[in-house]
């Protein structure tokens, strides 16, 4: 990887992005290493396995270079999956300090758990498509609910409206920002309290605007 590494950063920026050989190879060489991590591990404790990758130098060396990456190791929001990540993968860009960085981020964001967030999104964005004119639509741990932006921009005449919870203030911020204040209203929910049978929500006045 460290050779593939000084292969993208002598080039141009350009024809790193466009080398499919050199994208394929860093991908090759990433999936045999991830292998034989896995290979190497007592599975019967992942935890120390994960500390262990965690200390290695190839992981703050060449993985945390991916901004994807950084964001899902650091997690500087508190937890894994923010709306920021989200949108990482929903936007799909090329971010990185470097060619290499760049190219290790679209590596991270091919993978399947992250191609199911932008499945998922489309196949979201259909269903509400559906629902007939004065539909109302309960949306827990809704994160920049992209699925209701791209409707909404397409269908700006909708009648339907959105209950967005999440527990997340920024979040709640962030759709606040992007999706009409007439159709969709935010609320501060747990979701994980949900599934406790804890319904109990907030429908903030202020600290969203």
């Amino acid at each position: 990887l460290k050779a593939l590494e000084c292969r993208a950063n002598r080039i141009p920026y350009e024809e790193a992005m466009r080398d499919e050989a050199l994208f394929s190879s860093i991908q090759e060489r990433v999936f045999a290493g991830a292998k034989e991590v896995c290979d190497s591990l007592d599975q019967s404790d992942w935890d120390a396995g994960g500390r262990a990758f965690r200390s290695h130098p190839i992981h703050s060396d060449l993985v945390m270079k991916s901004p994807f990456a950084w964001r899902a190791f650091t997690k500087p929001s508190g937890y894994a999956g923010d709306k920021d990540m989200m949108l990482m993968i929903l936007r799909n860009e090329d971010a990185g300090e470097s060619n290499f960085a760049r190219l290790m981020n679209r590596l991270y964001q091919t993978w399947p758990g992250a191609v199911r967030v932008t499945t998922r999104v489309a196949g979201m964005q259909g269903l509400l498509e559906t629902l007939p004119s004065g539909a109302r639509v309960l949306n827990i741990a809704c994160g920049p609910a992209e699925e209701v932006r791209r409707l909404l921009d397409a269908s700006p005449d909708r009648d339907i409206g959105f209950d967005l919870v999440d527990h997340d203030l920024n979040t709640l911020r962030y759709v606040r920002r992007t999706i009409p204040k007439r159709q969709a209203a935010p609320v501060v929910g747990n979701a994980y309290r949900f599934m406790k049978g804890d319904f109990r929500v907030v429908c903030p006045r202020v600290g969203i605007e």
